[in-house]
């Protein structure tokens, strides 16, 4: 006997199963993403810390991006939209605070910057490309 297959379903169960492939490939291949929290500073007055962290992927061709995000002292650390600070392989930052309400953030100058705020809340961030690559 044979069965007869509807071409639509034959089209439907092909995409289907070019999207598992897909997606399989995207999800072992390590395209996905991981996010290392590197560094925390505290302000003088102890109410603000500014994180600096790093998110990689994409496997041994990767990429990675360097945030630094503000955040209320009791609050944990979290990644979000709502970082300050945004560069593409940088490497590395430091974070300086002047005050409890100035905040430095030092950088290579080869760094490509794609984000950068001039303030979080009542906090100033000065950005200071002057870190050796």
């Amino acid at each position: 006997m044979i069965a007869y297959v509807c071409p639509s379903v034959r089209r439907v169960t092909g995409s289907f199963a070019m999207a598992f492939v897909v997606a399989m490939c995207f999800s072992s291949c390590g395209f996905g993403s991981e996010t290392e929290l590197v560094k925390s500073s505290i302000s003088p007055n102890g109410l603000t810390v500014a994180d600096w962290y790093q998110i990689s992927g994409g496997g041994a061709a990767g990429w990675s991006r360097d945030r630094v995000r503000l955040r209320p002292a009791n609050e944990k650390f979290a990644t979000g939209n709502d970082y300050s600070f945004d560069a593409i392989s940088a490497d590395k930052i430091e974070l300086e605070w002047a005050s409890d309400t100035e905040l430095r953030v030092r950088y290579p100058s080869d760094a490509a910057v794609t984000k950068s705020e001039p303030k979080w809340n009542d906090i100033a961030i000065a950005l200071d490309p002057t870190l050796k690559p």
